[in-house]
């Protein structure tokens, strides 16, 4: 436990604080409900909001006071400003050392666990002793690593005990502390953890990067915003008396509250200067005051007080000691007199102990009062004794070094020592997985190349190499335009004669940056440019190739991926990169299923996979998972691909790799068990990984191209908005099959439940002109289906309106589908498929033949009953309810009521199970307008043929409205034939619906053709 840090070097008479914390009754009261909200197991998020010198560290001082009566254990850490940085995970180190130092060793490495190689990016002594992995192109997953190791590290604490985890001053925080931060919100769900946040409201100007952060996690859940506002007059005059220790009088206490306007450290530093003007005029702003308190002091504790302005909030001892160039008992001294007045604390904090400005307000009023030649000689000095000192051997330690060097050489104006420091601080910030520090640190050292003389000697690297390291680690940071066109400026910088090879490796870098940043000419361009430069055989070309098979694979185009990577793995397998070996197994997986063998493709994964695992590649690890899935489902074996999701996430877990790859596999599992039928399973599976997963528009549309299938088969309320909000992030991206067909197949599906099967037919035909035969079985059966669906319900509605218009265009989407099924078939797409995929092509070839003969208005009992029979051995419940569905309307229409009911319930059994609201209210409706019972009976139902003059309890004028409902009149138009006002046929049109048992007028439409209902 971190203890608030007091002084303790000297003192004064009187006191500056008030011993009770004064007007916050509401802000202790929320602090402690979230503390006990931990204390009873849940977790809690509180954000500390207020301006400089309103008192957050107070509360924050009660809310540790608080911790420790009730047993909780408390990490602190602060986000520190280095010039205009903050250190990369500066407080979530200073946690981690401090609770190292409360531990026993053994405690620690049980929480610690298997990630102490990870969380050594940041300690070192929580490490293992084996050597930390270098960084490498799949560091992207190291950081989400990091982020699982932090986050088990905390649960495991938890588990031990009620946690309080302070982070204060998030203004100043570096974005790796904002994106672990992050994560720990969004998943200390059900632990023991309350968060306790602060930061300056008035810092955070419109461009902040807090701002941002702010918004992500108050849409998470579970945060609750805490303002401190400045206090009310009385309640000034309250803190003024406590602070004096007895009532203020009258005209004290009115300058006090007139001066300060209710902020508690203005509060205290007016009365300070109250006590010790001695009659003397008050300076005139707070400014003053703060820079008088500081000329009050001793000229030698003015000088230290300087010197530690321009180090930062806090400082060393030893550092400052050494800056200030005194002698020790004459440095002892001032420091004892300017901590005596309240200028500087005691910091007892982990590693050396030092002083801190007892607010910042008072180090940026010292700092900026230094003369501009004092400032750039201390920060020389500063930077002097820093080099002198150790780097640290942690990643982090050594960025916050190398990060301290830059700011105090920029300072000094040295461009050649700020450049090196840069150039070194974006290392350390890389091998600490801080990407967009690192990122920062090298465009720093960009700026700064020209102004330097040798810059290649003093940067240890040339000029491409810098920009190769910022393109790499830009696109990790996830801007993947930043990136690429880091990239271009690195391969112009190169002399691509002299290093061939190394501009064929960028050139495929660079096609990879364009294929993220949706570019996709660009980056087919750039893989083009890579291959013609490595055109010998060579680890460099499987490399290449490798990388361009995966993105023509991406893009559904199997066999000219198929043929680039079979060449890199005879490549790679040649030269022994096992690298490049399992990830073209890995793309050759999905290739080889895509065109017709699922089990030679399943086969090439899990050897991928084998690889990985071997060779520890954590991005090729979850890769191979998440293929293997997708396959597997496109191969028809729903049931396999549930136990792989399964196995896959426990190892995400199991390797760190939960909140990226694990997050994919997920939304890949949440597929299968829509397949399968176990849809509550699919969408609890779902909820919860949405709630993981960061807000990142690919994991968006990755997760929601498997959910929005379900939720419209559902009928579920919100699946509009989730299939509008997929469409959004479609939009402007390269055409992929696993985005765009999930997408096209629900939209056309909630189309046709809508009731506009002439807009479902558009949508498919737009989807299906873009596919090519291996396309069509692979990702599009799917939809040719529902096209059959939407053709054949245009087809009936059009004769029951007896519209020939529609007819025609329904007929001429049938004969188009035709056309396309049968150029398919003659290509041989559907030949020599492995048993488990032909089963499902056959399944779906089967339903489009009985929708055709829907569309030609054919009997079509038959062809349903055969597409039943390939249902059930396909063993997909929702397709299989739906033929179901169709064969018992088929029966009816035939008039073949006795054999139309088992059918029917099956399929309104299985609609009831799975959860599918609107096929189970169409088998609902059918079953009422045929009165069949549902429900099984102890007797079979007789048939009993309706009425020819009532069949549904219709009345004639009822009949009548209804005849004309089915050649497309309105209410008006109806009004004006039967000479009745428009809300009285209103009212007949909704009995008539009733009575039918349906929800639209086009499906009304639909049973009085079918039953002859339309003869008035």
């Amino acid at each position: 436990m971190i203890v608030a840090a007091a002084p303790i070097i000297g003192g004064m008479s009187g006191r500056l604080m008030s011993p009770i914390v004064v007007g916050r009754t509401t802000e202790l009261g929320t602090i402690a409900d979230g503390l006990d909200v931990a204390v009873n197991g849940g977790a809690t998020t509180l954000l500390l909001a207020g301006e400089a010198g309103v008192g957050k560290s107070r509360l924050v001082g009660e809310a540790i006071r608080m911790a420790n009566e009730r047993g909780v254990q408390v990490l602190r850490g602060a986000c520190v400003n280095i010039g205009s940085t903050g250190v990369p995970y500066g407080p979530i180190v200073e946690a981690l050392r401090e609770l190292q130092r409360e531990l026993p060793p053994g405690q620690m490495a049980e929480l610690v666990g298997s990630s102490g190689p990870d969380v050594a990016r940041l300690l070192p002594s929580l490490g293992d002793g084996r050597d930390l992995p270098e960084p490498t192109g799949q560091s992207q997953w190291l950081q989400a690593r990091l982020l699982e190791a932090i986050l088990g590290l905390t649960q495991r604490l938890a588990a031990r005990g009620p946690v309080l985890f302070v982070v204060e001053d998030l203004h100043w925080a570096d974005p790796g502390t904002r994106e672990t931060l992050t994560y720990l919100v969004r998943n200390l769900r059900s632990d023991a953890v309350a968060l306790l946040m602060t930061y300056r409201s008035d810092e955070l100007h419109r461009r902040h990067p807090l701002l941002p952060w702010l918004a992500e996690v108050e849409r998470i859940g579970r945060v609750i915003r805490i303002d401190v506002r400045r206090l009310e007059p009385a309640v000034t005059r309250e803190l003024l008396a406590s602070i004096l220790g007895e009532e203020p009088d009258g005209d004290l206490a009115r300058r006090v509250v007139e001066r300060s306007d209710g902020n508690p450290f203005f509060i205290e530093e007016l009365t300070m200067a109250e006590r010790t003007s001695s009659g003397r005029a008050m300076p005139p702003t707070l400014r003053d005051i703060l820079l008088a308190r500081i000329a009050a002091l001793t000229e030698a504790a003015q000088a230290v007080v300087g010197v530690a302005a321009v180090a930062g909030r806090r400082v060393d001892h030893d550092l400052l000691a050494k800056v200030a160039g005194q002698d020790e008992s004459t440095t002892i001294a001032a420091l004892r007199d300017a901590v005596g007045q309240h200028v500087l604390i005691a910091d007892h904090g982990p590693g050396a102990e030092g002083y801190a400005f007892r607010h910042a307000l008072m180090q940026e009023a010292t700092y900026d009062d230094l003369l501009p030649g004092e400032r750039r000689r201390l920060h020389r000095a500063f930077a002097e004794a820093v080099a002198a000192r150790d780097a640290g051997s942690g990643a982090a330690d050594r960025a916050a070094h190398w990060a301290e060097l830059a700011y105090h050489w920029s300072s000094t104006r040295d461009d050649a020592r700020a450049l090196e420091a840069s150039v070194r601080a974006g290392i350390a910030a890389m091998d600490a997985y801080a990407f967009a520090d690192a990122l920062r640190h090298f465009e720093t050292a960009l700026d700064l190349w020209s102004s330097v003389d040798e810059p290649e000697a003093v940067a240890g690297l040339d000029l491409a190499s810098l920009l190769d390291l910022a393109s790499w680690i830009a696109s990790l940071d996830g801007q993947t335009r930043r990136g690429a066109s880091l990239r271009e400026a690195a391969i112009a910088e190169l002399d691509q004669e002299a290093d061939p090879v190394r501009a064929a490796l960028w050139h495929e870098r660079l096609g990879r940056q364009r294929w993220l940043a949706a570019d996709t000419t660009g980056a087919l361009h750039a893989y083009d440019a890579a291959m013609a430069m490595a055109a010998a055989p060579s680890p460099a070309r499987a490399r290449i190739l490798s990388g361009c098979g995966q993105l023509l694979m991406l893009l559904d185009r199997w066999d000219e991926s198929r043929q680039l990577c079979e060449e890199a793995l005879a490549l790679a397998r040649s030269a022994g990169d096992r690298q490049v070996e399992g990830h073209a197994l890995c793309t050759l997986g999905p290739d080889y299923a895509a065109l017709g063998s699922s089990e030679k493709g399943i086969a090439a994964i899990e050897e991928a996979h084998r690889i990985a695992v071997e060779i520890e590649n954590l991005d090729d690890i979850g890769r191979s998972t998440v293929n293997l899935v997708n396959t597997l489902l496109y191969s028809g074996q729903g049931e396999r691909a549930t136990v792989v999701t399964r196995e896959g996430i426990a190892e995400a877990q199991r390797l760190g790799i939960a909140s990226s790859y694990g997050i994919y596999i997920a939304h890949e599992g949440v597929q299968a068990l829509n397949d399968v039928g176990r849809w509550s399973e699919a969408l609890e599976l779902s909820s919860d990984t949405f709630a993981r997963q960061n807000l990142e528009p690919h994991l968006d549309r990755y997760g929601l191209a498997r959910l929005v299938p379900l939720l419209v088969s559902m009928g579920a309320p919100e699946a509009r908005e989730r299939l509008d909000q997929l469409g959004r992030l479609l939009e402007g991206r390269p055409s992929e099959g696993q985005f765009a067909m999930p997408y096209l197949v629900s939209r056309a599906e909630f189309e046709l439940w809508d009731g506009r099967p002439a807009d479902a037919l558009q949508t498919t035909q737009r989807g299906l002109a873009e596919l090519d035969e291996t396309a069509l079985v692979w990702s599009g059966l799917r939809l040719a289906a529902l096209a059959a669906r939407a053709a054949a319900e245009l087809a009936e509605v059009s004769r029951a309106r007896h519209e020939d218009a529609s007819g025609s265009v329904a007929r001429a989407g049938w004969e188009a589908l035709t056309e396309t099924l049968q150029a398919a078939t003659a290509a041989g797409a559907f030949a020599g498929r492995d048993a488990s995929a032909d089963t499902q092509i056959q399944a779906v070839l089967a339903a489009i033949e009985a929708e055709g003969r829907r569309v030609l208005g054919a009997p079509a009992a038959d062809a349903w009953a055969r597409a039943v029979e390939t249902a059930i051995v396909d063993g997909k419940p929702y397709p299989l309810a739906y033929v179901h569905w169709r064969l018992a309307e088929a029966l009816l229409t035939d008039g073949n009521r006795t054999d139309a009911t088992a059918p029917l319930r099956a399929a309104h059994e299985t609609a009831v199970a799975l959860g599918a609201d609107p096929l189970r209210r169409a088998v609902v409706g059918l079953a009422a307008r045929a009165r069949i019972s549902l429900a099984e009976a102890d007797a079979p139902i007789a048939a009993v043929a309706p009425a020819p003059a009532d069949p549904f309890g219709l009345t004639p004028r009822e009949r009548e409205v209804l005849a004309l409902v089915s050649t497309g009149r309105t209410n008006r138009q109806i009004a004006d034939e039967l000479f009745i006002s428009e809300s009285t046929a209103g009212v007949h049109v909704s009995n008539i619906l009733g009575k039918l048992g349906v929800a639209t007028r086009t499906e009304a439409a639909g049973v009085a053709v079918r039953l002859e209902l339309d003869r008035a």
